[in-house]
């Protein structure tokens, strides 16, 4: 996992990623390096005119309740019917919430009462972003998975990867390993040394008995 320890734009780190990509092309110790995370997913993105909703008197809170009941949903309560508990949302018919003019003739009430038309404070601008956004230890972060190129132990890519993120990682973007690779990288020289110890043991067991 890439994280960006001093920014939550996720601009840097995914471009280190595509850097570390880049780097393990060139490398004959690990292939497949590639990232499942985009960046480009058709998105909506609504500015809020603010010095116009408060010439009309609407609350930015009154907007965005207005945006998350009708797109989204809000629980109203819960009813008994044919022996099962049910719960009853709010939410805007499929058909009313489908196009942009959809959102722009939603209704959000102002301070006076009336209602006003949401496109009248509000701007929609398409645009494009991640479709989720991850974090790992609370950091942005963005996922790289490979494997090593036949014939090269894991550790061994392991470690070339851990070269090839230093190379190209700017200051406040690191790394972590995680599931799998964490394991195996965290365990080190362990089996080597136990190994040396057996063999120090059976000496010292067999030098006892001698």
């Amino acid at each position: 996992m890439l994280k960006d320890n001093e920014s939550a734009d996720m601009s840097r780190v995914l471009n280190t990623a595509y850097a570390v990509m880049g780097a393990s092309a060139q490398s004959d110790e690990v292939q497949g390096v590639l990232t499942t995370f985009t960046q480009g997913s058709p998105q909506v993105y609504l500015e809020i005119d603010r010095v116009r909703a408060q010439m009309l008197n609407v609350p930015i809170g009154a907007i965005f309740e207005t945006l998350a009941i009708n797109l989204g949903s809000s629980y109203v309560n819960d009813f008994n019917a044919l022996g099962g508990l049910f719960q009853v949302r709010a939410q805007a018919d499929e058909k009313f919430r489908l196009e942009r003019a959809d959102i722009a003739a939603l209704k959000v009430q102002s301070a006076t009462g009336a209602l006003v038309p949401l496109g009248t404070p509000v701007e929609i601008h398409d645009t494009a972003g991640p479709i989720l956004v991850q974090r790992y230890n609370q950091q942005v972060a963005v996922p790289l998975q490979g494997a090593a190129t036949p014939g090269v132990a894991t550790g061994v890519s392991l470690i070339e990867i851990e070269k090839l993120a230093d190379s190209v990682s700017p200051p406040g973007v690191n790394y972590e390993w995680t599931e799998l690779a964490l394991q195996e990288r965290s365990q080190g020289n362990e089996a080597t040394l136990i190994f040396a110890m057996s063999v120090l043991f059976a000496f010292l067991l067999l030098a006892a008995l001698y």
